[in-house]
């Protein structure tokens, strides 16, 4: 195959998801290019491939937490069943101390789309494993949350400061909570401000043993 040969869309993620199948092989699919797996209660393994510029992908790995609202509209949701799955605190190519990462390629053919991909899910299957072990608890997902956080260029979404806010409450400290969502949301966004504390409150209640 020639060197810039275009990968069709459709077959490079194809080829990705068969080259993941070592470190998806126990996850449940969810939906796409996204796996997951419980670690423990309230908190999901997440493997999910992002489109990236230039006809790139590349693998990321996190975890799915049940005390995490998403924002859908005007309103604030849940996301706590398998289908219902999506990233809340994630490694990628934007995280700070990440290490190098292989991107993986469609504009090369299949050949090197296969060799990059292999390669990238070695590097995924060695980093993932440590780092889900740290945050198979609610004070490794803060640790992480916090770490994150100190990246005055957070551009995930949502950004590490909203996970340690919300895991704060689940840890039963309101006031480390409410804290630290008034840094990840501006109060001048009274409305969102407000849906959001009322959201931490009962995350508060939901705790185990509250």
């Amino acid at each position: 195959m020639g060197r810039y040969e275009v990968v069709p869309a459709d077959r490079a993620r194809e080829l990705i998801a068969a080259a993941l199948q070592p470190v998806v092989a126990d996850f449940e699919h969810v939906r796409g290019l996204l796996w997951a797996t419980w670690l423990s209660d309230g908190i999901r393994a997440v493997i999910d491939v992002q489109a990236l510029k230039g006809q790139q992908f590349d693998i990321l790995y996190g975890v799915c937490c049940d005390w995490v609202p998403h924002r859908l509209g005007d309103t604030y949701r849940w996301h706590r069943t398998l289908k219902q799955t999506r990233r809340d605190l994630w490694v990628d190519h934007f995280t700070v101390d990440a290490g190098p990462r292989q991107w993986i390629s469609s504009t090369e053919g299949e050949k090197q789309l296969r060799r990059q991909a292999e390669k990238a899910v070695r590097q995924v299957a060695k980093s993932a494993a440590v780092w889900w072990h740290a945050a198979r608890t609610e004070a490794g997902v803060l640790s992480e949350a916090c770490r994150q956080a100190e990246n005055a260029f957070d551009i995930h979404e949502p950004r590490a400061r909203f996970v340690a806010a919300f895991t704060h409450a689940r840890l039963g400290d309101l006031v480390a909570a409410q804290r630290e969502l008034a840094f990840a949301v501006p109060t001048s966004q009274t409305s969102h401000f407000d849906a959001l504390t009322d959201k931490l409150s009962e995350v508060a209640a939901e705790r185990p043993g509250s």
